[in-house]
């Protein structure tokens, strides 16, 4: 059976799922997109992840013109349509074809909507943890609109994700531009130092949903935490390491570049912060 797409609201077959050429977010990455992750047909933090997308079009004076109640049932229609339950799910949003020359014409957008399963060694790299690398090529720009949003124009990631699998890590480390640490290429980082939970200001990063989240159970379970500048030695001292992201949920860093973090298994405060997002979202095998 075919994937299905939902494309402008309408349930297509993927291969009828087009897009013009000439619409500026394929000409030009103007386009938006949100990630989220179903859980028994159900996304727990939808709400989350509309209000992060619409003051991204804000910012950059695009129009969404689905409601947030039409975009859920669509996703939940192409959840059952695809016979999904706990998947991966992107809502995207192009600008439209805004005419030759940089017209900006008005112009009517173009959204679509995929899921797809979740990667098969998801429990595993959670359970064991992965390796990474730090890169110095890709740095965020605080100044920069596109660090703090998720749009088309996601060719720096792309790039660095591509160098950390060419050097054989699961993804790599970006900084910022005072050389601090900033995030993975499609991640958020958090370390543990002295027992604290740290993880960098939002001043040059995308807010992650996932990210707030752990924040969230931090503050609930009396975990110490802060929002700080990391600097590369903060990095090298520290005993945990972990990227979160909405379809990785946690996921523990246990080796950077040629050096373990701590002993070289993910730590008791990975742990736990695992269990009780676990416990928030799956209550067992998948049940939100």
């Amino acid at each position: 059976m075919e994937e299905k797409i939902i494309l402008n609201g309408r349930l297509v077959e993927e291969k009828d799922a087009v897009i013009p050429v000439k619409d500026y977010g394929v000409l030009y990455g103007f386009q938006l997109f949100e990630t989220m992750r179903a859980y028994s047909g159900k996304i727990p933090d939808f709400e989350r992840h509309m209000t992060r997308l619409r003051q991204s079009a804000k910012k950059i004076g695009m129009d969404i013109p689905p409601t947030n109640h039409e975009i859920e049932s669509q996703i939940s229609k192409l959840l059952k349509s695809n016979s999904l339950s706990n998947a991966y799910v992107r809502f995207a949003i192009t600008f439209g074809d805004g005419g030759e020359r940089f017209a900006f014409k008005k112009c009517t957008p173009n959204t679509f909507i995929f899921c797809k399963s979740l990667p098969e060694n998801l429990d595993e790299i959670q359970e064991k943890g992965v390796s990474a690398s730090v890169t110095k090529d890709f740095a965020r720009n605080p100044k920069s609109i596109t660090s703090k949003i998720k749009s088309g124009n996601y060719l720096e990631n792309i790039l660095a994700k591509k160098q950390a699998k060419d050097a054989g890590f699961f993804d790599t480390i970006l900084l910022d531009a005072d050389g601090n640490i900033a995030e993975f290429s499609t991640a958020n980082i958090f370390i543990v130092q002295d027992g604290i939970l740290k993880t960098p200001t939002l001043q040059a990063i995308l807010p992650g949903i996932t990210r707030e989240t752990v924040l969230d159970i931090a503050a609930k379970t009396g975990l110490k935490y802060s929002e700080a500048d990391i600097s590369l030695n903060d990095l090298n001292k520290s005993t945990e390491v972990f990227l979160t992201n909405t379809t990785l949920e946690i996921v523990p860093v246990v080796k950077i570049d040629d050096k373990k973090v701590g002993l070289g298994v993910p730590g008791d405060i990975t742990k736990r912060l695992q269990a009780e997002y676990k416990k928030k979202f799956r209550l067992g095998d998948g049940v939100f």
